[in-house]
């Protein structure tokens, strides 16, 4: 089952790199963001608000960072209703992954300090290609390595109790502060501020490190409060409970953080579909299923030319969501087969066996 899977998603992976980004250049969206780019005046894509291109003087790093703010700003324009609320959506998935790899890695390796660094913070690598290269990407990838290198016998083992008090309320404060604070800001702050430090196009950019920032907001708070912890540690030992409502409270919070965007995104659809009228009509417009997600573009004319940006955007984000969950499905639907008990899943085996033999000799 296990080798299915990878297999399975080694290809979701293949399609998220080759099909997604062959899909930007041949309906025009990698066209039209380049044409701006390398433009004498480049502008944020439907606006007049002036393009920050350089930002390293590396040229392929400055050019990748004014695709990535071109694309954000797109996103986070609340003018173009439809896309900003599929942004919205595919936020809140791409935020429940998130907190699935950085729950799983600190899961792997409860004793931190007897464990490489490479393995301890592999979530850094495993983030960043999320973030640059895609997470219809980096996502079934990472999924694929994780069951490969999960033997049945330790998925058993790998679990949130494996986790220390202590690890799981720094590790929470430091997704608040590294991933939750850059993304507020990236929301908050109006793209036309030319500041550095308040333009929404440095905030976007800083962002995408938000898995870089949470390692070392993670061993800054762990270093700062070893000492302190190690002595509450001798004085009072956790207990089982104390540790399970710790556990309980960083699942709820996570669950909140991932179900925050997709409840607030159906509820606004559920609101213009019972009260027609409530929203104003260049809004109404905009609230379908269709426009939200144009799944037919991608089935039907997966090269079809686009004449925007912001269609473009779409086509790819839902593209990026589609491949994404089903990775998610996958992998979650193995782990949970290599975690049960293999003289479970032969009774299982042997009932499904009997019913269809019942069913036979019945009809006969």
């Amino acid at each position: 089952m296990a080798n299915w899977a990878v297999l399975s998603l080694s290809f979701l992976s293949l399609v998220g790199l080759l099909a997604m980004h062959l899909q930007g250049l041949q309906n025009g969206t990698a066209h039209m963001l380049m044409d701006n780019i390398s433009s004498p005046n480049p502008t944020l894509p439907d606006t007049d608000t002036m393009l920050k291109t350089s930002w390293t003087r590396l040229s392929l790093v400055d050019l990748d960072f004014s695709i990535m703010v071109s694309v954000f700003s797109t996103i986070l324009d609340y003018r173009n209703v439809a896309l900003f609320l599929q942004g919205n959506h595919f936020f809140g998935l791409w935020m429940s992954v998130w907190i699935l790899v950085l729950l799983d890695s600190f899961g792997r390796f409860p004793a931190l300090k007897s464990t490489p660094l490479r393995d301890r913070f592999s979530f850094v690598a495993w983030g960043l290609v999320m973030e640059f290269v895609g997470v219809a990407v980096g996502l079934p990838a990472w999924c694929a390595v994780n069951l490969q290198f999960s033997p049945a016998h330790e998925v058993l083992a790998l679990t949130p109790a494996a986790q220390s008090t202590e690890d799981l309320g720094l590790l929470s404060l430091s997704f608040l502060a590294t991933t939750g604070i850059p993304s507020l800001l990236m929301v908050m702050l109006s793209p036309k501020e030319s500041r550095f430090i308040f333009s929404q196009q440095t905030w976007i950019v800083i962002r995408l490190f938000h898995p870089v920032l949470l390692a070392i907001g993670y061993m800054l708070l762990r270093r700062a409060s070893q000492g302190h912890h190690r002595q509450k540690h001798n004085l009072h030992r956790a207990t089982v409970a104390r540790h399970a409502k710790m556990i309980n409270k960083v699942y709820s919070v996570a669950f909140w953080i991932a179900a925050g965007p997709h409840l607030f995104t159906l509820g606004i659809l559920l609101l213009n579909c019972l009260v027609p009228r409530l929203l104003p009509a260049h809004v109404a417009t905009h609230l379908s299923l269709g426009k939200l997600w144009p799944v037919s573009s991608i089935w039907q004319g997966f090269f079809a030319k686009v004449d925007t940006v912001t269609r473009g955007v779409s086509v790819f984000m839902t593209a990026n969501e589609v491949i994404s969950t089903m990775a998610a499905l996958i992998w979650a639907w193995t782990k949970n087969r290599m975690a049960a008990p293999k003289h479970n899943l032969d009774h299982l085996r042997v009932g499904a066996i009997r019913i269809c033999y019942c069913t036979e000799q019945r009809c006969k």
